[in-house]
């Protein structure tokens, strides 16, 4: 026996094809509390949303089967994470960076979540550091900095400068991956009559790091 941690992602998307088949999206896990009075006391047990997403409905070929157990075996099931795309959670534009604890020229790459109505003290942040790195655009002082001058170090998860700058005045435009893994150890399928083999249980669950 033993234990991974931290987690391992692998660089490695889960098979297009199921995509047609996932629903899911944003988590939060509040626990409420009713008083003797009937009033709420609400405890987030996190401030940032995890995503969880579930294939349903999951009517495969058996070529399409056979491509799913390799990827869920390769996994070891919920042992390695792997990266996902969401297709309505995947573009981070205008965002902030958040400054790490390496020094003055490395950040953390962050999408602010937030409405009209919220003052920025109260948005939640998700920090991303699974981006699509050739995608990653960085202005500052509202100029596009040339591609030379930072890079993104997957070792790290950080956006590095080759020189300081100010926080305030970066912005940046990325697209980017969520680490996720399986959220079962065993996946569960049946043949049918019409030669398709049906998926029973399989789900994801967004990975922090």
């Amino acid at each position: 026996m033993y234990f991974n941690n931290p987690i391992t992602i692998q660089e490695t998307l889960l098979p297009k094809f199921l995509s047609t088949f996932i629903s899911g999206g944003p988590t939060f896990d509040t626990q409420v509390i009713r008083t003797f009075r009937g009033r709420e006391a609400r405890l987030a047990r996190h401030r940032r949303p995890i995503n969880k997403y579930v294939i349903d409905n999951c009517l495969l070929t058996h070529a399409q089967i056979n491509l799913l157990l390799q990827f869920f075996c390769a996994r070891q099931g919920k042992h390695n994470a792997f990266l996902f795309m969401d297709v309505a959670d995947h573009m981070a534009e205008n965002q902030q960076v958040i400054p790490s604890q390496q020094d003055d020229k490395s950040f953390y790459l962050a999408k602010q979540y937030s409405d009209i109505q919220q003052k920025e003290s109260q948005a939640t942040y998700r920090i991303i550091l699974t981006p699509i790195k050739e995608t990653i655009r960085v202005l500052y002082e509202e100029k596009q900095l040339p591609e030379e001058s930072f890079k993104f170090d997957t070792e790290k998860k950080l956006l590095v400068f080759k020189k300081e700058l100010n926080p305030a005045l970066i912005r940046t435009y990325f697209s980017f991956y969520i680490p996720v893994r399986f959220n079962n150890d065993q996946i569960e399928y049946e043949s049918r009559i019409d030669n398709m083999v049906k998926v029973k249980n399989c789900s994801l669950l967004e990975i922090l790091l």
